[in-house]
Order: C-alpha cells, then sequence, then structure tokens
C-alpha cells in the first residue's frame, strides 16, 4: 500500500532542538528523537513519492509561555536550599527570559502558515524553521561548540565557570596548567 502512496508527513519539532538552552531537556528531547526520526523517514520514503517535512517554530507566542510562567515558579518553590543556591539564580534568569521572547513571539499563524505552504508548494523543503528570533537561534547552533555553550550561559545569565567557591571545588586542588608550546 505504501508503494502506491503519494503525498506529504510534515512533522512539527522545535528550533530548541538545535539552539538548545539551558533547563530544557525534558522538552528538547522528545522534539530531539521526533527530529532524527524525520530525517531516518525523509530518506526511506526518498522513493516512494512521499516527502518527509519537518517544521521548526522557533519563538511563538502561545498559552505554553504563561504555564512556563506557572511550571518555573512552582519549581522554584520546591528548590530546597542546596538547589536554590546551585540553580536559584539561573533558573530563575531562564524561566524569566523564556517568558518574555514567549509573550514577544510570532503569532501561531506563522507556523499554520508554512505548514500549508509545505503541503501545497511544487517543491517543498525538507526542514522549514519559521518564527521570531528563529534566525538567531539558528546561528548559535552552527557556532562551534564551546562558543555557543558560552553564548547560551551569557544570554541566560548562568556562570561561565565554576566558581572556586563552588562545591564541585571545594576541596579540589586546582589543576595546574599545561605549557604552550
Amino acid at each position: 500500500m505504501l508503494r502506491q502512496a503519494q503525498g506529504r508527513i510534515v512533522m512539527i519539532g522545535s528550533i530548541g532542538v538545535r539552539a538548545t538552552p539551558p533547563f530544557t531537556g525534558p522538552i528538547v528531547v522528545p522534539k530531539a528523537a521526533l527530529t532524527a526520526a524525520t530525517h531516518a523517514l525523509r530518506q526511506e520514503l526518498a522513493g516512494s513519492g512521499i516527502r518527509t517535512i519537518l517544521v521548526d517554530p522557533a519563538t511563538i507566542h502561545t498559552d505554553a509561555g504563561d504555564k512556563l510562567a506557572r511550571d518555573a515558579e512552582r519549581i522554584e518553590q520546591g528548590f530546597s536550599t542546596a538547589e536554590r543556591s546551585r540553580y536559584g539564580t539561573a533558573f530563575h534568569a531562564m524561566a524569566s527570559r523564556f517568558v518574555g521572547m514567549h509573550a514577544h513571539g510570532s503569532r501561531p499563524e506563522v507556523v499554520a502558515d508554512t505548514i500549508v505552504r509545505a503541503l501545497t508548494t511544487r517543491r517543498p523543503r525538507a526542514r522549514y524553521t519559521v518564527g521570531k528570533n528563529a534566525l538567531p537561534l539558528s546561528v548559535i547552533a552552527r557556532l562551534p561548540i564551546p562558543l555557543a555553550d558560552a553564548l547560551r550561559r551569557r544570554v541566560f545569565g548562568l556562570p561561565s565557570r565554576p566558581s572556586s567557591a563552588s562545591p564541585e571545588r571545594q576541596g579540589r586542588p586546582r589543576s595546574p596548567k599545561k605549557p604552550r608550546f
């Protein structure tokens, strides 16, 4: 039956898979699996007349921003003293940044319009990235990992490296610097 079919499969991923902001693992991991499945399916169906297309929304203004604000507040209230000390500032900065971004995101219709375009255009692309912040988030994903990580940490208010007072560093001797040749 598949060999007789023609058409398109459109999957909805997330730019977060490529940009991977801190504290987003539980959201990004399933979307990463969906992205990988989409790429595999596109290859598997390449000769069948069925196109598989991935739409990666970036910052879209939806109810998810309000839900994030409520969930982040609940999570922060549940932090132990140690968790608050270790993660509180960074988590709050990340959540506040995301809530603000979502409040000023693109209308959901830009995603719907993109899906319609992917379904109706003669030669659809394999991936469409849409919504506010799509370009900067895509650029971050193409940077060398150390640079992308440093940029993410800066944007989300995370420390650039463990401080000498952090629990990880206490009681551990500093590594000697390697000579440069």
